[in-house]
Parts: structure tokens; C-alpha cells; sequence
């Protein structure tokens, strides 16, 4: 299911969000060649087979498995392993109870996407998570809080958690300096804690829809938030309420949008997303 884009193992499984197929393959928007360490092992990913291959990749298998318990992985290649490094992971001591999932940006156009990623895409990116990380946040069940870390300093540049107060409360707190305060906090060499923003909301689940009704916002002055659809994580679609309402919906392969185009649904898609809607 990681190489195999729309054909995840969960299609049968309602209420799972993987059930749409994409998920990790969402991942080649941004890399060619992803990596995922867990335990003892690092798998990467090499689609095309165009940097794995004299490592074992082929057309059919196109991954590679290392084991780090038994192989000094890091003296063999000190500039592709230094980097996993993080987060209490240890290579020599040939085991992370965690998962580090590694996705080097892509710098030139390749058969998988002619999307690179230079200084401006980069800034782009945190910018987008500055603005909307809090409401990736907002519906997820296992995930509670998204970072931006500067792993050569451990300042933490942006921060998003939330806290559920009740199954029906919860707030989302957020820490994203603005352009000024981030020249200030480079300029004194020390991390100084952006001001922090606190959003409460009300929420209320009802078979398989959710909503979320934005209730106030202290700290900084920031804008009212406009009610959007989401399928778990937000969607390029005003609910036109001001809450948020969340379903596993059908998206476009994009994931932007919703299918609901009739005259094009040959899967039952719209139909399905229609009688969620209602």
C-alpha cells in the first residue's frame, strides 16, 4: 500500500480514514525518496528505482530495509543517517521505540513531480503551518500537538497543541512568532517564546459527523476563522456556517475538494458524500 497509490489496505474499513488510499503516498508530493525508521530497521522508498538500485531496489520491490542493530549504519554513511539523530532515536544503540518518517525535500524535477522545493517553497510551507497547523489538529483522534523544530539549536519555531477539556470542549494553542519577532528572536541567538494564541471550541459527534463551533480567541488579535469542511483534516471547502463540520468524505485525488459531480461518479463518491452532507 506505501508504492501503490489508491490501493490502500483499508478500503472495506468505514471510519477509517486510510480507507480513501492515499494516505502515505501523499508523501511524493514533496520527496522521491521517503524513509521511514522504526525499531531496529529504516525503510526508504525508491519508486522509480533511480538511487536504490545497487542496494537491492527493483521495479518489483521498490524499497530498501536496513537493519541498524546490525550494521553500523551511521560510520557507513554518516551525511544520510546523522539526520535520524533526533528525538531520543540513537543508531548505535540498534533500537527506537518510535517512528521517524524522513522526507528530503525535492530540489530538481524528477518523473515523480515537477514540483521542487527551493528557499521560497520552504518559507511557503511554514508559513502555511503557521497559519492553518491548528486545524489539522482540530479533528484528529491520536494527534495532539504538530512542532516546527530547528534541530541544530532545539528552538521550537512553531507550535500547535490541543487540549481536551470534555468530549465536548477543547482548545488549540498556538505559538507562531510573526515575521518581526522571528528577526528579534534571531538576533538575540536565544529562543524567546512567541506570544500565544488560544482557541476554544465546542464540539459535538453524531454518527459519523462532527462539528466544531469556534467559541473565542485570546492572546493576539488574528481573524475570525470561516466554517470549513473537513475529512478529518481540512478541505479547500466553506461549510457556509460558521462551525466546522468534519466526515469521512470522498475527496479529489488532490484532496482538496469533495466529489460530488454526478455525471463523473463512478464509484458511488458524490452520492455517498451527498448523503453525509445531509
Amino acid at each position: 500500500a506505501l508504492v501503490s497509490l489508491g490501493q490502500g489496505s483499508k478500503a472495506g474499513e468505514v471510519g477509517k480514514i486510510g480507507r480513501h488510499g492515499l494516505g502515505f503516498n501523499s508523501i511524493f508530493n514533496v520527496t522521491d525518496v521517503p524513509s521511514v525508521l522504526s525499531r531496529q530497521s529504516v525503510l526508504f522508498l525508491d519508486p522509480h528505482v533511480k538511487h536504490l538500485e545497487k542496494l537491492g531496489a527493483s521495479a518489483a520491490k521498490p524499497g530498501v530495509r536496513l537493519n541498524f542493530s546490525k550494521k553500523d549504519l551511521r560510520s557507513a554513511w554518516p551525511d544520510q543517517f546523522q539526520p535520524y539523530e533526533l528525538e531520543g532515536c540513537t543508531l548505535s544503540s540498534g533500537n527506537f521505540e518510535g517512528t521517524l518518517i524522513r522526507a528530503p525535500l525535492r530540489r530538481e524535477k524528477s518523473d515523480i513531480s515537477d514540483r521542487c522545493f527551493g528557499d521560497p517553497e520552504v518559507q511557503e510551507m511554514l508559513d502555511l503551518i503557521g497559519k492553518e497547523g491548528h486545524l489539522w489538529l482540530l479533528f484528529l483522534r491520536r494527534v495532539c500537538c504538530l512542532e516546527v523544530v530547528d534541530v541544530e539549536t532545539g528552538n521550537v519555531l512553531i507550535s500547535h497543541r490541543r487540549r481536551d477539556f470534555s468530549p465536548e470542549r477543547l482548545q488549540l494553542a498556538s505559538s507562531v512568532p510573526t515575521a518581526q519577532e522571528a528577526v528579534l528572536r534571531r538576533e538575540a541567538g536565544q529562543p524567546k517564546a512567541a506570544a500565544q494564541i488560544e482557541r476554544d471550541y465546542e464540539v459535538c459527534s453524531e454518527g459519523e459527523a462532527s462539528v466544531a463551533v469556534p467559541l473565542h480567541v485570546s492572546g493576539k488579535q488574528v481573524e475570525s476563522e470561516a466554517g470549513r469542511v473537513f475529512s478529518r483534516l481540512p478541505l479547500d471547502v466553506k461549510s457556509g456556517m460558521p462551525a466546522h463540520v468534519s466526515a469521512l468524505f470522498w475527496t479529489s485525488a488532490d484532496r482538496r475538494t469533495i466529489v460530488l459531480d454526478s455525471s463523473k461518479d463512478l464509484e458511488g463518491w458524490a452520492t455517498e458524500n451527498r448523503r453525509l452532507l445531509e
